[in-house]
């Protein structure tokens, strides 16, 4: 797991301590976002995948989470570029490594 301290605190110098405001709405959305894409690679919808790749590869590169990002950037073009489904082992990183970043924010949040 890849955390970018350094994009946290030039968050935390922006936005003071509405960082931690950030920081939960990130938790929330990306814990959406994951349950989408288990639920969508379940049902074998590989839009709906891609899409859900896609916000959470944004929304994590924001926030400072690199790997996350990572990969969620190689099941977006794996979906998008129509190659053969992608293995559960993608989602199974992607969900893990979601656990850990929403670990390693918890300082940074509110709650």
């Amino acid at each position: 797991m890849r955390i970018d301290t350094t994009r946290l605190d030039e968050l935390k110098d922006i936005m003071g301590d509405e960082l931690g405001v950030l920081v939960e709405a990130y938790i929330e959305s990306a814990s959406e976002l994951v349950v989408s894409a288990e639920q969508a690679f379940a049902s074998a919808d590989f839009e709906t995948l891609r899409r859900a790749a896609h916000s959470l590869k944004g929304a994590s590169i924001n926030i400072g989470a690199e790997d996350l990002s990572d990969y969620c950037r190689v099941l977006e073009e794996r979906c998008h570029a129509g190659q053969p489904s992608p293995e559960r082992t993608q989602i199974s990183t992607i969900t893990e490594e979601f656990r850990s970043v929403a670990d390693a924010l918890k300082p940074y949040s509110d709650g």
